[in-house]
């Protein structure tokens, strides 16, 4: 679940710069082009351009979502000196007056209680010329934005290599921009200019997330703490999207949310995280709420500030699921979130009962999307080894996934059409979960699944039922489970690309019709996930 931090050095205001403006910064960096989610050197190198008598006062740098530096040196000790301290520089460069001189960045004490970090600017002399403010700004992106108000005299160029950058881990098709924005001691309005950023290896990042449950109950019996943390690498791309799906061992004390969804939102847990970019303590105290509505509830993680980080995750009450979608580009190596204290400590109950989380993550590089099933670990006053549901003398078969079609790809007016069965002396089918292959997508639009898709139960009657597509992946959630049911899908739900419409036509003019692979997720009313593969060759 969870979590994001740094990226765009917001620029102040900017306002039109004025034609008589007497600089022009701009900014050249050096790797121009860099790899996603590396941490190494990246040069900064600006020249201000000025004319007559007239030099810069103060100096902003903007960098994208991402783009992150580190402010965690010597474990964050660093932040406890107002001036610069072994193990603490974070780079070196050049100021140009009259002739170049020689400078080094530190990081030390944060000029204000609303700011991250400072970066001392020192010359060869060891005297601190200037520092500059690193506080978090928190729209549109979260990020840092670096300002100095006091720069070398009649400052020319200032060249920096910070030798600690790590690089953003998404690749988008427009590439990020890096901004540059100073004032000059006569034309107080800010001029401004980017550069653009290319990034390249996106999508071959390593992304291997664990996650480990816990559910303790209390020495009454009468309410539970869960606890979930998900753990990687420094190295791996970072987390963008999470969705868990509630286990069926804890179950929310109705009663003691209503009042958090009636417009007094609950404090109801806590929530830490380890970035290896940052403090040690920086997000080690935050807060888990539940508010919203009751038919739109949601959870919402705040950390304090000066790293004020706020992220809000989206509650379906029909799928028993919670979706962090928008956790910033930060790396995190441990993120723990635990429920059930707070204000509210009754908000949840356990059975002790044997159960899963199944969490779904998504990394921001592009990659596959990670499905991952942990067994709940129980303490408190569970036993030791969790009660077991009443044992049965046949188990359970699996669900199963058969009658399936697939037709109209040549002319783009698709027609998939299959049916679920619960498997022998199994539970009923809850929730279908579907992902297309390359060429075929669902689409988003609420109108477009409504009116493309279908759901029958037994004797062919029409099933209520609610669906919804994220990452690509359709989920139609029955109102109902049932034993059966028979899906179809087509268009506008699902709409098919030029370039599979022609292959497929020609592979039927040749007779040679290569199978498409479909991947279905059936969840029963046990909250039990099974996962099938069907394999289609195209009709028509």
């Amino acid at each position: 679940m969870l979590l994001a931090l740094l990226a765009v050095l917001a620029l102040p205001a900017a306002v039109p710069a004025a034609a008589s403006a007497s600089i022009t910064p701009s900014l050249t960096l050096a790797p121009s082009t860099v790899s996603a989610g590396t941490i190494e050197a990246q040069g900064f190198d600006v020249t201000f351009s000025p004319s007559g008598t007239d030099f810069p006062t103060s100096l902003s740098l903007a960098l994208p979502p991402g783009l992150l530096l580190d402010t965690g040196l010597d474990g964050g000790a660093c932040l406890n000196s107002a001036t610069p301290t072994a193990g603490c520089e974070l780079g070196s460069g050049t100021a140009t007056s009259t002739l170049p001189s020689a400078v080094s960045l530190w990081i030390v004490q944060a000029p204000s209680a609303s700011d991250v970090a400072g970066l001392a600017l020192e010359d060869t002399l060891g005297t601190v010329v200037g520092t500059g403010d690193i506080a978090l700004t928190t729209a549109p992106d979260a990020g840092l934005n670096v300002s100095f108000t006091t720069l070398p005299a009649d400052l020319t160029a200032l060249g920096l290599t910070l030798s600690t950058v790590r690089a953003p881990t998404t690749c988008p098709s427009t590439f990020p921009t890096v901004g540059v924005s100073a004032i000059s001691d006569q034309v107080p309005t800010p001029v401004t200019s980017t550069t653009p950023l290319p990034m390249t290896g996106c999508g071959s990042l390593p992304y291997a997330p664990q996650v480990a449950a816990t559910v303790d109950q209390d020495d009454n019996g009468t309410a539970a703490t869960f606890a979930a943390t998900v753990t990687g690498a420094a190295t791996e791309s970072a987390t963008q999207a999470l969705e868990v799906e509630i286990p069926s061992s804890v179950s929310p004390n109705v009663s003691a949310a209503l009042g958090c969804l009636l417009g007094r939102p609950c404090t109801i847990g806590t929530v830490s995280a380890i970035s290896p970019l940052l403090p040690a303590s920086a997000l080690s105290d935050g807060t888990v709420q539940l508010g919203g509505s009751v038919t739109a509830p949601t959870l919402t993680v705040t950390f304090p500030p000066p790293y004020a980080i706020t992220v809000t995750g989206a509650i379906d009450i029909s799928a028993d699921s919670l979706t962090f979608s928008a956790i910033p580009d930060l790396p995190l190596t441990s993120l723990t979130l635990e429920v059930g204290g707070g204000s509210s400590t009754q908000f949840l109950t356990t059975n002790c009962a044997p159960s899963a989380l199944t969490t779904e993550l998504t990394p921001w590089d592009g990659a596959a999307q990670q499905t991952i099933s942990t067994p709940i670990t129980f303490g408190g006053t569970c036993p030791a080894t969790p009660t077991a549901p009443p044992p049965t003398t046949t188990g359970p078969a699996k669900p199963t996934v058969s009658g399936a079609s697939l037709g109209g790809l040549v002319k783009r007016v698709v027609k998939l059409a299959f049916t679920v069965k619960e498997g022998t002396n199994g539970r009923p089918i809850k929730r279908i979960a579907m992902s297309l292959p390359k060429g075929l997508s669902f689409s988003r639009a609420r109108a477009n699944l409504a009116k493309g898709s279908v759901v029958r139960g037994s004797r062919a009657r029409k099933v209520k039922f609610s669906a919804s597509v994220r990452h690509g992946v359709l989920t139609i959630t029955l109102s109902s489970a049932a034993p059966t049911a028979e899906i179809t899908l087509e268009s506008p739900a699902v709409t098919v690309s030029s370039t599979l419409a022609t292959s497929v036509k020609k592979e039927l003019e040749e007779r040679k019709v290569g199978a498409l692979d479909f991947n279905l997720r059936l969840t029963d009313s046990s909250r039990t996930a099974t996962g099938l593969a069907l394999d289609l060759k195209p009709k028509s």
